[in-house]
């Protein structure tokens, strides 16, 4: 009696679920490329695990015909087009996409597989290795359409068996070397479809990595898992925080001769609430504040005198001081500020003109804090 390999049907229904999933309506803003690759990974494990059933077609070809039209539908649902014009451009086109389906899979295994009972064939069993890898040359959208193409590689390694060593060294150092290089043939071919997995793996996760701090994505991408913040990498050292031992400080230090005293006087006992009005002081509990005045702009009125000459009636009037020169004007402390904060501090005009009127209320016009700029 030979044993029957049959794929259980909570296994397939499964495999269902994960394609309505991944081409759910609400996942239509996703690139056809990032689909693509989502369905070749699910495509590829299930088959693979469930690489040799007896009755292959019974499973594949139904499955095979859901994967199809459901990722023609999804094609019409994110280009809003309609069906003819999916199969037209995407599937029997000249730039069609080939899809990795669960019908390869089936045909491949009848084509270059033989299945071995285990209880009767003596040689070990040889199971397929399939990979699949994808070149993703663009994403597909409705202005330009680019072909993507998926590669299926079948390898089928085989180590060679006691009897087919013994028999190449029975024949010579040439059988010997044959077998060999066959062997090396194979695990070169088995390096470049690790090698080529390992960039498919690394893009994958490059992309799953990314999120609103390390990309330009939006803060919405992100979904309910928790982002990683990125922790400093500074160990903590053995002194204490603060200055150290030693440190000279800069602690703000009380005046001998402060430039304004104000006293607060002792109007009523603290204890027994008697007036102490015209009692002297015997002593004073002192603190300085240390501040910035008010600061407004003073206006002073420039006026030379015009008097005439009583011996010879000529009229005579007082000199102004060289910086008034106009009969309206700023003075040279509003020059210094406005050249100071636009050279200094490379503070634009406007924002000059601001700090004015928020500092002693009085805006100044721009013309004034070029022209001060300037000088």
């Amino acid at each position: 009696m030979v044993p029957q390999v049959l794929i259980p049907e909570k296994a397939i229904k499964r495999y269902s679920l994960k394609l309505n999933e991944l081409l759910a309506p609400h996942t239509t803003n996703e690139s056809v490329k990032a689909k693509l690759i989502a369905l070749n990974a699910l495509t590829r494990g299930w088959c693979q695990y469930y690489s040799c059933p007896s009755t292959p077609s019974r499973v594949f070809s139904p499955l095979d015909n859901k994967l199809f039209w459901k990722m023609a539908h999804w094609l019409g649902r994110k280009y809003k087009l309609a069906m003819p014009a999916i199969m037209q451009r995407w599937f029997y086109g000249a730039k069609r996409i080939k899809l990795v389906s669960p019908k390869d899979f089936k045909a491949n295994r009848l084509r270059k597989s033989t299945w071995h009972n285990p209880y009767t064939a003596k040689e070990e069993i040889i199971r397929e290795k399939m990979f699949l890898y994808g070149n993703y040359p663009g994403t597909l959208n409705s202005c330009e359409t680019r072909g993507i193409q998926f590669m299926m590689r079948l390898m089928n390694f085989r180590m060679p068996t006691d009897a087919a060593i013994h028999t190449a060294f029975e024949k010579g150092e040439a059988a010997v070397m044959e077998l060999f290089h066959h062997v090396a043939d194979q695990m070169a071919e088995l390096a470049r479809q690790l090698a080529k997995q390992g960039e498919v793996q690394q893009d994958l996760q490059a992309r799953l990595a990314k999120h609103s701090n390390n990309s330009s994505k939006p803060p919405s991408s992100d979904g309910y898992r928790k982002v990683k913040r990125t922790t400093s990498l500074r160990q903590s050292g053995d002194k204490p925080n603060g200055g150290q031992p030693g440190h000279e400080g800069h602690t703000l230090r009380a005046v001998d001769a402060p430039d304004r005293t104000e006293t607060h006087e002792a109007d009523t006992c603290a204890h027994c609430q008697a007036s102490l009005t015209g009692t002297e002081a015997v002593g004073y509990e002192e603190r300085q504040v240390f501040d910035i005045p008010a600061i407004r702009i003073e206006v002073t009125a420039h006026r030379a005198e015009i008097k005439v000459c009583p011996m010879c009636g000529h009229t005579s009037q007082g000199r102004f001081p060289e910086s008034v020169r106009q009969a309206v004007q700023y003075g040279p402390i509003v020059h210094t500020w406005a050249s100071y904060f636009t050279n200094q501090h490379h503070m634009p005009v406007e924002r000059t003109t601001e700090i004015f009127e928020d500092l002693v209320q009085h805006r100044v016009s721009e013309g004034t804090v070029l022209k001060a700029s300037e000088q």
